[in-house]
């Protein structure tokens, strides 16, 4: 049995690494929003896709599927790859 000081420590590092996702998650969508503001376009979704092909293998990047209304108003849906030293590119879903 592990000592009792053990389990607030383990749930503390729990609930931290939990906070830490949240907010790299809606830093990763502003960038995004950003970018799709600057092209012109406008956002209708953005959402995290963890089990998108390539997604499992990346230790510091993180993939989403995002919709948004290009210039002609024609909406279309893409995966992007953004990370906190990589900035925002574009995949094909292929």
């Amino acid at each position: 049995m592990p000592p009792v000081w053990v389990w607030p420590l383990f749930g503390g590092l729990v609930a931290a690494a939990i906070t830490i996702r949240v907010v790299v998650h809606f830093v990763d969508k502003r960038r995004i929003r950003r970018l799709i503001a600057k092209k012109g376009w406008s956002v209708v979704s953005i959402s995290w896709a963890p089990l998108s092909r390539g997604a499992i293998f990346e230790q510091h990047e993180r993939q989403y599927r995002v919709r948004y209304r290009d210039e002609l108003r024609r909406e279309q849906t893409r995966l992007c790859k953004t990370g906190l030293l990589t900035g925002v590119y574009w995949r094909d879903e292929g």
